[in-house]
């Protein structure tokens, strides 16, 4: 039985309803800057931020909960009830879905006609009638559902979903980064129920996309790599672990040479070379290489130091 607490990795936690001026993202988000706004009652530039938000990541139901809070209080009531439909129709079993149902029920029901594009849109806000929900946003919803699902100890219901969005997933194409993002949550969840090789399968799926996807320097393609590499230790497939490790090394060691001296991404960077050579050395005991593992030990000693 899964803990209520268990969070996956690869970001499947559905982001809830915050107080205003709360963000689970660092300063500077278009999510906190939008709470900030609204704070300060400038909501149509705090609407702007929220829809920012959403396009960077349809799954932020808080978003688009405050977006419609934005209209409501600018009197535009028509796109604020279409909006926390919208929240509702994503969103149901969230905390920002209750929300807007208590919305919905001072504002009265929301016009059928009313305009929902906008939010995916890449430049200013174009209306368009509401129709069928685009494929990304049902994945996403899918992936909200299991989440709510596992949060809730339903697991057959959880792999339900799961099914689902892999099903809608695929429709986008077989190399679409949602298809990847999907099977890192199914990998994720298998492997936290301890189904290792159902794990595996899924992360390889996972990999594969990502390989024909993104750059083969991608400190993305290395943060997929390294999430998955302890599975296989664990699995008993050290030489697997190995050659993903050797390849998030050399990635991270890339990216943390090209830096700058004060560049912001420096820390992080070599944040991430110190992990994966952390678990190179892990790996390497599980191989019996004691001599290679107090090696790396010795090298993740030195990046370490002040």
């Amino acid at each position: 039985m899964l803990s209520k607490t268990m969070v996956l990795a690869s970001g499947l936690a559905l982001v809830t309803a915050l107080p205003l001026g709360a963000s689970p993202l660092s300063g500077g988000d278009p999510y906190e800057m939008g709470c900030k706004l609204f704070q300060a009652r400038s909501f149509k530039q705090a609407a702007q931020m929220f829809e920012t938000a959403m396009r960077l990541n349809p799954a932020h139901s808080s978003a688009l909960y405050y977006d419609a809070l934005c209209y409501q209080n600018l009197g535009e009531s028509e796109h604020a009830k279409a909006l926390h439909q919208h929240v509702i129709n994503l969103f149901p079993s969230s905390p920002a879905a209750a929300l807007a149902q208590k919305a919905m029920a001072k504002l009265g029901p929301a016009n059928v006609a009313a305009t929902l594009t906008r939010l995916s849109a890449p430049g200013p806000a174009a209306a368009a009638p509401a129709g069928p929900r685009p494929e990304i946003a049902v994945v996403d919803a899918d992936l909200a559902s299991a989440s709510n699902n596992i949060a809730n100890n339903r697991e057959a219901l959880a792999e339900r979903s799961f099914g689902e969005a892999e099903r809608h997933a695929e429709k986008l194409g077989a190399a679409h980064p949602k298809l990847g993002q999907v099977l890192g949550a199914i990998g994720d969840y298998w492997v936290a129920k301890g189904e290792l090789e159902k794990g595996l399968r899924a992360y390889r799926k996972e990999l594969q996309i990502k390989e024909r996807t993104l750059d083969r320097n991608s400190t993305e393609l290395a943060d997929c790599m390294l999430r998955q590499a302890p599975v296989y230790v664990n699995d008993g497939l050290a030489d697997d672990a190995e050659r993903l490790l050797s390849r998030c090394m050399d990635i991270y060691q890339k990216a943390y040479d090209g830096d700058e001296r004060y560049h912001k991404n420096s820390k992080a960077d070599r944040d991430k070379l110190i992990g994966s050579m952390a678990q190179m050395a892990n790996c390497y005991r599980k191989q019996n290489r004691f001599s290679d593992a107090k090696q790396m030990d010795a090298q993740v000693a030195r990046m370490s130091a002040p």
